[in-house]
């Protein structure tokens, strides 16, 4: 059987909402390809990249602001606008199983990719899709703050990252320069 070889290279944050549908979507996708190349065997990899989608909030490490503040900024105090927005992610979200919540805090992700960086070098790019997954999750239907050491370390419990191998990492500046210099 011929195995088919495709890299996908995906620049995102951990707080983008459009961004967790494309994760969810892609992997629709890769699954429906797999099962309709019936004469080969389908090998995605999937390559995170990040994005900061609020880069100033990373001149302000220890803030962290509700989301619906910032949204009704970034809609110039439209609520019904903010409204409709979060109407129509709660009903795409649905349609892929997935509860979402626009609770919570919005903070500055440079921890979480840093994060991501940390699985894909140490434990390859599934255990990277993994933490990605596991940080979308955290954030868009649990409500936790995506710079808070609490929430990265229970994504990488979630995933099957060593914590005490974890806690030390974070408490580290390894990969900052990576990850800032990848986006």
């Amino acid at each position: 059987m011929e195995t088919v070889k495709i890299k996908v290279d995906v620049v995102s944050d951990t707080v983008c909402p459009w961004c967790f549908l494309g994760k969810l979507r892609l992997e629709e996708a890769i699954n429906i390809a797999a099962k309709d190349i019936s004469k080969a065997k389908v090998e995605v990899e999937t390559i995170w990249h990040p994005y900061f989608l609020s880069a100033d909030l990373l001149k302000k490490p220890s803030l962290s602001i509700p989301k619906s503040k910032v949204y009704l900024k970034r809609f110039k105090g439209n609520q019904g606008a903010v409204e409709a927005m979060v109407s129509q992610f709660k009903q795409l979200f649905k349609e892929h199983g997935v509860a979402y919540s626009f609770g919570g805090n919005i903070s500055h992700t440079l921890h979480s990719h840093r994060l991501v960086e940390y699985a894909r070098a140490k434990y390859g790019n599934d255990m990277a899709n993994k933490v990605v997954h596991g940080m979308f999750v955290a954030y868009h239907c649990d409500q936790k703050t995506p710079s808070d050491i609490d929430t990265l370390k229970e994504v990488a419990a979630k995933v099957g990252l060593p914590l005490p191998e974890v806690e030390s990492f974070l408490r580290s500046n390894e990969f900052v320069d990576t990850v800032l210099d990848d986006v």
